[in-house]
């Protein structure tokens, strides 16, 4: 198992971790195919496709951003 996957797993697992850092999520992020389309203050507004994300700059991120990530890579799996 790669990295990336123990990451997704890691992200996937409920409940939801807290100890992730921006940094890895922004990697993990650009790794499944989003840019970082632009940064306006402290977020950083990521897209794929028609999917947008946007988050802010943070360590730990929160748990509401976590969700709100594997809600939307749900949706994306979902449609392929």
């Amino acid at each position: 198992m790669s990295q990336h996957e123990k990451f997704k797993a890691k992200l996937f697992s409920r409940p939801y971790p807290t100890d992730i850092k921006f940094n890895d999520l922004i990697k993990f992020l650009q790794r499944e195919g989003f840019a970082l389309v632009r940064i306006k203050g402290s977020h950083h507004i990521l897209k794929k496709q028609k999917y947008t994300i946007t988050l802010p700059k943070q360590n730990p991120v929160k748990f509401v951003y976590i969700a709100e990530v594997v809600k939307l890579l749900k949706q994306i799996e979902s449609e392929v």
